[in-house]
């Protein structure tokens, strides 16, 4: 089978108990950005519409996120989705990620991995080479 390419996605299945809390249905296990870009990360949500939820994000351990400039955190219960931006990604901002998604007493957390790369910078330079008196031109990329 020449081409094919097999992809596997978590998937979860919940009892009618499970139904009565919030849960995180699906989050990538890592994202990748380069340095300078906005990235965000969404994790899939479900449960019931009489509780609310609230999402907490923690970078690493125990340093957990607030909303800034650079940090948006947002939970769309219409689009079941809870969110991670950080604008103008850093290389510092590369690490665990863990959402917590509580309702009432319930809580539940996942984590993910994000990965911030340095931007490639192309540089591209015309050099004139002089040889028999014959100008030669090449280009290089950096």
């Amino acid at each position: 089978m020449s081409g094919l390419k097999i992809v596997e996605f978590p998937v979860t299945f919940f009892t009618l108990k499970d139904s009565q809390i919030w849960r995180i249905v699906y989050i990538p296990p890592v994202v990748s950005s380069t340095e300078g870009n906005d990235v965000t990360i969404t994790a899939k949500i479900a449960g019931p519409a009489a509780i609310r939820p609230t999402a907490i994000w923690i970078k690493g351990k125990f340093s957990e996120l607030k909303k800034s400039a650079r940090i948006k955190i947002d939970l769309n219960e219409e689009k079941l989705e809870a969110s991670l931006t950080i604008k103008k990604a850093k290389i510092f901002d590369e690490g665990r990620y863990t959402l917590k998604l509580k309702s009432g007493d319930q809580e539940v957390q996942t984590a993910v991995q994000l990965n911030v790369g340095k931007q490639e910078i192309a540089m591209a330079a015309t050099v004139n080479l002089n040889y028999a008196r014959k100008p030669l031109k090449q280009i290089f990329a950096f």
